[in-house]
């Protein structure tokens, strides 16, 4: 692994250094992990678990001209592999601790750089801390790297002081996993997601670029802070113990905070507002995973869902967006399989058939009485749509199935279908020939699918049909 890094692209002498591999092992005091030396003994296995993972990913054009030798885009990954010292015969979790992208566009001196860092995580992998990096664009090179044909303006004109900030993005996440009892075992369920910002000077990126460690001792994770927002996710049976199994209840959303409400100065009272945003549904509540006394913010509640029981097999049965928003009913078939039936709190209610060889709608029929249909092959594959309705209270569309005097059957072959010269009932059909190429044929052709779409209805007898023919290796549509 040491020896790899003198094989990447190596162009690009401001590109940050290399990152290396980070060995760790978690600390449940301080809730993350914690850097370790690795031993003889440990040593082989711990280089072992990195097996499989990307260090580095290079994006070239090969088109002969000479920026073929620029990358277009490069992305390098730094693991970390965490020791685990509660299974029997030891072991190890690989992952991703930080990644950097460059965008060259095949221009060496003037690249975007992004990165993510993982800070910390808890004892089951998932991710509590991160921060996503927006460097700063370089300064500008005393001449332009364009091409000589651009105006000689573009690349000075492309500059902006704007461009010369460096941009931190913090997410902090609460889990709950259920691994107490050996019945349920479920980590990784989603409580709290918040969202901050940082904006520094250029100036302030280490001379080496910024890593976990220099984001742990910088300092630019201190002082004030842009709150972003936040969601909170709510399970039935409380968040300290859901119940089981995990049904979502609702979720909290951040929507309104100083920066927001600030639109409203001068326009109504502190009284006035809070009146006006209660009575629109909206809550305040305090900012979650605050470090720092902090102001409150107004939030909404979304997402509410009514499951059915045990025997109906937990399927949701009523959701509305909001309280303020009526309830839209779900129906399901006998053995809650698929949902038949959808109707809002207006009335209005789409209903599906199925073909249950492929548990997939065949025939919807929209609020307005619109009807879409489709067959299917043996394999589940469409071949044949076609719609129908009313428009203006008079019948539109293509001949309904039920009104066929003779019923329309889709081509077996590609020949049968092009010596079609009738008006057809349907909008599309498909004709596959998969076996095209196989010994057996006569005439061996790759694998191929003819597609016949008309331009009008069939009671229009000045229907045409075009025809387009897909060859394919047989792997690929």
């Amino acid at each position: 692994m040491t020896t790899l890094p003198a094989e990447y692209w190596s162009g690009d002498t401001r590109a940050w250094p290399h990152f290396t591999p980070r060995f760790s092992q978690y600390d449940a005091k301080q809730l993350k992990d914690v850097a370790v030396t690795l031993t003889d003994e440990n040593q082989d296995e711990m280089y072992r678990a990195m097996k499989g993972l990307p260090l580095r990913n290079e994006v070239y054009g090969e088109d002969g001209t000479p920026a073929a030798a620029i990358p277009y885009a490069v992305s390098e990954y730094r693991v970390q592999v965490r020791q685990l010292n509660n299974m029997v015969g030891g072991g190890a979790l690989a992952s991703t601790l930080e990644s950097r992208d460059y965008s060259y566009e095949r221009v060496i001196s003037d690249p975007q750089c992004h990165q993510t860092i993982t800070l910390a995580s808890d004892e089951w992998g998932n991710t509590t801390d991160s921060v996503s990096v927006a460097y700063p664009r370089r300064a500008k090179p005393a001449t332009s790297p364009y091409p000589s044909t651009l105006p000689d303006t573009l690349f000075a004109s492309s500059y902006d002081e704007q461009q010369r900030v460096l941009r931190l993005t913090h997410q902090r996440q609460t889990w709950y996993n259920w691994t107490q009892d050996e019945a349920h075992f479920l980590p990784g369920i989603p409580l709290v997601v918040r969202d901050d910002s940082w904006e520094h000077s250029a100036e302030k990126v280490p001379s080496g670029g910024i890593t976990l460690e220099s984001l742990i001792t910088g300092g630019l994770l201190t002082g004030s802070a842009q709150y972003l927002g936040h969601q909170q996710f709510y399970w039935k049976g409380g968040n300290t113990k859901p119940s089981w199994p995990l049904l979502s209840d609702y979720t909290e959303q951040a929507m309104l905070g100083d920066a927001e409400l600030a639109a409203f100065d001068g326009i109504m009272t502190a009284s006035e507002l809070t009146a006006q945003l209660t009575q629109a549904g909206y809550i305040s509540v305090t900012r979650p995973l605050a470090l720092t006394s902090e102001s409150k913010v107004w939030v909404a509640l979304k997402g509410f869902t009514d499951y059915g029981s045990a025997s109906q097999f937990y399927r949701p049965l009523q959701q509305r967006d909001t309280k303020l928003t009526g309830k839209t009913s779900i129906t399901w078939d006998t053995h809650y399989c698929a949902v038949t039936d959808i109707q809002d709190a207006a009335g209005a209610k789409t209903h599906a058939d199925y073909d249950y060889r492929f548990l997939t709608p065949n025939h919807i029929i929209d609020p307005n009485d619109n009807h879409q249909a489709v067959t299917l092959d043996v394999w589940g594959r469409p071949t044949s749509s076609r719609f129908w309705g009313t428009e203006n209270g008079a019948a539109q569309g293509y001949t309904q199935p039920s009104a066929e005097k003779v019923p329309f059957t889709v081509p077996a072959t590609v020949e049968e279908a092009l010596a079609i010269t009738n008006p057809i009932p349907v909008a599309q059909c498909l004709v596959y020939c998969d076996s095209s190429w196989m010994a057996a044929e006569s005439s061996r052709m790759p694998p191929h699918t003819l597609v016949i779409t008309t331009d009008r209805y069939d009671t229009d007898k000045q229907q045409q049909r075009r025809q387009t023919i897909s060859f394919s290796d047989g792997f690929w549509p």
